[in-house]
């Protein structure tokens, strides 16, 4: 059975879905205590090996290209669904959508490739979750339990951003 959460993420539109995604991103990476060069020195060699990645790494001066829109809120779409089933997550992901105010008018939201490797990179290297009273716990370099397959959901990740891969690739 779909959880309120799922359906909620599912039936969300893309400028809310947008709007939610860079709240819940920011949140999480306030709660980083380390710098990208830690994140990327300890992301886990099966995750630095998947083409994709290598791809983006490789071309870092592509970072603030901005994402397509239909690809950007694949991707949110795609990172917010994983999330919501993963158990140290889904509750308080559940929480936060429940609770999310928006009131900006802004026509659009753009979500850049760079925000989007930084968030994979974050899943890949933290464990990630949330206690009552004490909010979100972003533990980097931590163990991956949390996430039931980081290589799988890397890879859902990146075929939510299709386009964009192929625009990186091809500027090498």
């Amino acid at each position: 059975m779909k959880s309120e959460t799922i359906s909620l993420i599912e039936n969300m539109d893309g400028f809310r879905l947008l709007r939610f995604f860079n709240h819940f991103s920011t949140t999480l990476f306030d709660k980083v205590d380390a710098d990208a060069e830690t994140i990327i020195r300890h992301l886990p060699a099966n995750v630095k090996n998947i083409p994709e990645m290598k791809t983006v790494m490789d071309n870092q001066e592509q970072y603030s290209m901005p994402l397509e829109s239909e690809e950007a809120i694949k991707f949110a779409r795609a990172s917010l669904l994983q999330l919501a089933q993963e158990k140290n997550t889904a509750p308080a992901l559940a929480e936060a959508i429940k609770n999310y105010k928006d009131d900006e008018q802004s026509a659009e939201v753009i979500l850049a490739m760079g925000g989007v490797v930084s968030f994979i990179m974050l899943l890949a290297t933290s464990k990630i979750k949330y206690e009552t009273g004490k909010g979100w716990e972003v533990n980097v370099l931590g163990n991956r339990e949390g996430i039931k397959d980081i290589i799988e959901l890397i890879k859902t990740l990146f075929n939510a951003i299709p386009e964009s891969i192929l625009k990186l690739t091809s500027k090498q």
